[in-house]
């Protein structure tokens, strides 16, 4: 390979079809050449192993190449001397895996194969583990349509538009700093949807993570070949996880039930049944449809979280909630109850707030249907309703192996219990006298 005096060869003395030699290579073999019926010469290496002989393609001849140049050219065609320290190479290395005891240039050349198509198939495969198509799939895997609507409306808002080259960055390419970064952007202006996010993003990535061991998980996601979850090390927007701090107390709640009790029609149903029934969560309770509800009770949805499936749980009504079940079954005949086109489509969320807002005006401060929910939990823990009844009652804090898959008791019972102490309180059954305030 140290070679540097100017090799020279009459090309024009080579015959169409034939290989002729040109010379002898260090250390084996020799260097030859062919022309084609088209015209174009070509080099071929000429070596021995185990006693067979064997052609190894160098390259094609290039003419305009430099005479002296010893390397290919931008487009690969050689000059002779190039094909010659081409060959020498070539040389070099069969020689070396003889003495190995390997296969010289046919192993060689094999590797090398294998290798390149192993980098092929591995640069494939990183073109289809993107985050958009990991997100697109964990989407698909919901079944229940508000969830999945709210996982890509969440994904459009917040990654679609603001992050579109993350979108096509392969998965396990994306740390923790990264995600973490979103997050703390999205929280400086809105901390539960950043919340939100990291949630749906979580749970795409434990599909990925979990794929290789759970059956219950399309194959699909065993691609991704995720070992960690890299959003696990983020953590929540500050204070988006804690409780309310302002709840309703008795006398609140004494007060809104006066403003309440007698306004008729839809509204004044809406807000007794939800008063009633324990500060339900107002997006699942304006879901309820008219099949339903049954003798002493009706049936809910939890749509919370990123769970596929939503949780059913049922909540007594007493007889006052019953007669406003009934006055909303009137003016909406099947289908939605809570609803202003005769049970077609349901009332937004929001409209059940200024409904309250409405009529509660400036008589309760700070007034939301949040403090509403808080101030029943409140009130009912001070009664000495559990943790576990109250969670069910309002259906949040339940979860684990043993609820998800053993415990199918609906608590119907204990939850009886403890509205019919809500109910007593608010609608003062003690005779307490409540003012409203002016």
């Amino acid at each position: 390979m140290g070679r540097i005096t100017l090799t020279k060869f009459n090309f024009n003395s080579l015959v169409t079809g034939k290989r002729t030699r040109i010379d002898k290579i260090q250390p084996a073999g020799s260097l030859w050449a062919r022309k084609q019926a088209d015209g174009a010469i070509l080099f071929y290496w000429l070596y021995n192993a185990d006693g067979k002989n064997g052609w190894a393609l160098v390259g094609q001849y290039d003419s305009s190449a430099p005479p002296r140049s010893i390397e290919p050219t931008e487009r690969g065609t050689y000059s002779l001397n190039a094909a010659i320290r081409k060959a020498e190479t070539l040389a070099s290395e069969h020689k070396a895996s003889l003495a190995n005891q390997g296969g010289g240039h046919v192993e060689i050349t094999q590797k090398r194969i294998t290798e390149r198509k192993q980098r092929e198939q591995a640069a494939f495969e990183k073109q289809n583990q993107t985050f958009e198509k990991l997100f697109l799939l964990y989407a698909d895997t919901l079944t229940n349509k508000k969830t999945r609507d709210d996982a890509l409306g969440t994904y459009r808002k917040h990654l679609e538009t603001q992050h579109p080259k993350l979108l096509k960055t392969t998965v396990s390419d994306i740390d923790a700093y990264a995600w973490a970064d979103i997050f703390r952007g999205i929280a400086t202006e809105a901390p539960r949807s950043a919340d939100k996010l990291r949630s749906f993003v979580m749970a795409a990535y434990n599909k990925a993570y979990n794929a290789p061991f759970d059956p219950s998980i399309p194959l699909e996601f065993k691609q991704f070949k995720i070992e960690i979850n890299p959003v696990a090390r983020t953590k929540p927007a500050k204070g988006t996880g804690n409780a309310d701090k302002d709840p309703f107390s008795l006398a609140d709640m004494r007060i809104y039930w006066q403003l309440i009790k007698d306004v008729e029609g839809i509204k004044g149903a809406a807000l007794r049944i939800h008063l009633l029934t324990g500060g339900l969560r107002p997006l699942q309770l304006i879901r309820l449809r008219a099949e339903h509800i049954s003798d002493n009770y009706f049936t809910l949805y939890d749509l919370k979280g990123t769970r596929d499936q939503p949780q059913p749980y049922s909540t007594p009504t007493s007889s006052r909630v019953k007669k406003d079940l009934d006055i909303l079954k009137q003016h909406n005949i099947g289908g939605y109850l809570f609803s202003t086109t005769h049970g077609q489509t349901v009332i937004w969320q929001k409209t059940l707030l200024k409904w309250a807002q409405q009529i509660v005006g400036q008589k309760i401060e700070r007034f939301t249907l949040k403090r509403v929910r808080s101030g029943v939990e409140t009130f009912l823990s001070s009664r000495g309703i559990s943790q576990e009844i109250r969670g069910r009652l309002q259906s949040h804090g339940v979860s684990g192996i043993q609820n998800k898959h053993y415990n199918a008791y609906d608590y119907l019972k204990e939850k009886t219990h403890a509205l019919r102490i809500l109910e007593d309180a608010i609608t003062q059954q003690d005779k307490t006298v409540i003012k409203l305030i002016a």
